[in-house]
């Protein structure tokens, strides 16, 4: 399923957060988005996402606008995992999950044995279905993100959105769920705060200041030059011996000494 965003603009006490925004990202692509802190990124998905109006432009799925279609609707079409989702509720691990099976319950197609499974393979999906019984308050950050994620696997989307999913996620986790998002038939767009894992996309996309300010392939982005622009860091480039992947390496601008911070896929 193709997802577009024509002209997206949405601003703040009138400060500009996302300023004229288009991009088209093909079905069955994985578009990375990059770009520092406060740039626009959160914004641009929650608005992508059908979660806030733009004030100016349009966002369409197979060419029909969000705003023609129901809330419901674009739950069986996209599923949207945001940074920080918490909830009140008491609920367990297993609860949450199956909140992603709403959008296709009805009166006339209640709960079923698929609903089960669409449940259990999600849960799988993220390690999570040892622990289906666990309340939601007593998991750390990292297992309620994987929660969130097995959720919106749960709504068998074919758009599938990701802002920053691999947030709070030990080093195993980040691998594992990159690995499964890349194998997944879906649309999918990923916010990401690790430049290297930006690599596993078939394009990327560069926010900064609110704007789209560049779109292309994990080669002609992830550049020291470009890279350094954008970041305000040095940048330098490395080929991993084990399997011959670039890897990045940054250190600051300001300092005189390097403060490594390689970031392994």
């Amino acid at each position: 399923m193709k997802l577009e965003a024509q002209n997206l603009t949405w601003s703040a006490r009138q400060l500009p957060i996302v300023s004229d925004v288009s991009v088209s990202i093909k079905s069955g692509e994985m578009f990375g988005l990059i770009g520092p802190n406060g740039s626009g990124k959160s914004t641009l998905m929650r608005m992508l996402a059908g979660l806030s109006k733009p004030q100016k432009g349009v966002v369409e799925l197979d060419g029909i606008s969000l705003k023609q279609t129901s809330r419901r609707q674009i739950a069986q079409k996209l599923a949207f995992v945001e940074q920080q989702a918490e909830t009140q509720d008491l609920i367990k691990v297993r609860d949450a999950v199956e909140l992603g099976r709403t959008c296709w319950l009805s009166a006339i197609s209640p709960w079923s044995a698929h609903d089960t499974y669409i449940v259990d393979t999600a849960l799988r999906s993220v390690d999570m279905y040892h622990m289906a019984n666990r309340s939601w308050h007593t998991l750390s950050g990292g297992e309620r993100q994987r929660v969130h994620i097995a959720r919106a696997l749960a709504q068998e989307p074919s758009v599938l959105l990701l802002d920053e999913p691999t947030n709070h996620l030990d080093i195993s986790y980040q691998v594992s769920i990159l690995d499964l998002v890349t194998q997944l038939d879906t649309t999918t767009v990923v916010a990401l705060h690790d430049l290297n894992q930006a690599f596993k996309c078939d394009r990327i996309g560069v926010m900064q200041a609110g704007k789209m300010i560049a779109i292309g392939t994990p080669e002609e982005i992830l550049k020291p030059k470009f890279l350094e622009e954008v970041f305000g860091v040095c940048v330098h480039t490395l080929i991993d011996p084990n399997n011959g992947k670039t890897v990045l390496s940054f250190h600051s601008v300001s300092s005189g000494r390097e403060h490594n911070m390689r970031q392994v896929i």
